[in-house]
């Protein structure tokens, strides 16, 4: 019985063999296969662990270069549905700052740019400017600024067409380190969308809910997340006898020590929590906030990891 496994064995060993001397085309498109996929698993892992480690090594050097939305590995957004026929804004921040408490106590000097296809213009702040050196105050260990996707004249872009803008950041003093970002836009991509614009230094924010969809409404949710922001009781939707809301017994936010804690003396007020309306098809409804920070930055955009300062809910209704 052993004598007939081991048999067994060595017969399944010389059909293996036989098999790849007979197909030596095959084999060496396997070893090769096998080879640049090692490589391309080799490079990629080589190239994260050593940003880990060029990262570790500036942040010992007490450098700090950070955004809102650029990373350091180059992260993708999807942003749907965008017309393509009006300028869309985007909002970044930069910081020198790792927490309340610690931050890069010189200017940090980086080089910023926009770049993208033939299809649509980019530009920094201004028409026409793609490329500028900006600074990071030591004062304020912040920067923040407006990149502007616009349509181009003489190009008609049509439903389900994609284009996408990558932004860079480099900074060149006192140490290197590059951010960047790609934000792809889907021109009349069907569904519900939602976003935060905002700007630092804006009293107001502006939550913005789409529906492209033919002809299905969605009943939508926003909820506050944050006590330093409350609704615009001049917003148009609470107008609307369909809409429904929630109060909350709520801290005014008064922080008068600058901890980022609501001080113990600060008084309670009945505050709209969350708002529940209707969006028609093919129809948007913004609704404005009123920022008790104005400083702050709260803009969102698809792809966003960090849970928006409102949160967002949906439901389809047929």
């Amino acid at each position: 019985m052993k004598r007939r496994k081991e048999d067994k064995i060595k017969l399944n060993k010389k059909i293996s063999l036989r098999f790849f001397k007979e197909h030596k085309r095959i084999t060496t498109c396997l070893i090769v296969a096998f080879v640049l996929l090692g490589s391309f698993l080799t490079i990629n892992y080589g190239r994260y662990v050593k940003d880990i480690i060029e990262v570790y090594y500036l942040r010992t050097k007490n450098f700090y270069f950070t955004s809102d939305k650029l990373t350091i590995h180059g992260k993708d957004y999807e942003i749907n549905p965008w017309g393509g026929t009006t300028n869309y804004n985007l909002s970044i921040s930069m910081s020198s700052l790792l927490n309340s408490l610690k931050g890069t106590d010189t200017d940090i000097i980086y080089d910023l740019s926009c770049s993208t296809d033939n299809n649509v213009e980019c530009y920094i702040n201004t028409p026409g400017v793609t490329t500028v050196e900006r600074t990071i105050k030591s004062e304020d260990n912040a920067d923040n600024f407006i990149i502007t996707i616009a349509p181009k004249s003489g190009v008609t872009l049509h439903d389900g067409d994609k284009v996408s803008v990558v932004v860079t950041a480099k900074s060149k003093s006192p140490y290197i380190e590059e951010l960047s970002a790609t934000f792809n836009l889907i021109i009349g991509n069907y569904g519900i969308n939602y976003e935060i614009e905002d700007t630092p230094g804006n009293v107001y924010l502006d939550a913005i809910v789409s529906n492209t969809l033919d002809t299905s409404r969605a009943e939508i949710t926003l909820t506050i997340n944050d006590p330093s922001i409350v609704i615009d009781m001049s917003t148009n939707i609470l107008e609307d006898p369909n809409t429904r809301y929630e109060t909350e017994l709520t801290y005014d936010y008064k922080d008068d020590d600058g901890d980022g804690v609501i001080d113990d003396d600060a008084t309670k007020h009945n505050y709209i929590k969350k708002i529940t309306f209707v969006v028609e098809p093919k129809s948007s409804i913004m609704v404005r906030y009123y920022k008790k920070i104005p400083s702050n930055n709260y803009s969102y955009v698809n792809g966003d990891t960090n849970q928006p300062v409102i949160s967002f809910d949906k439901r389809i209704i047929e």
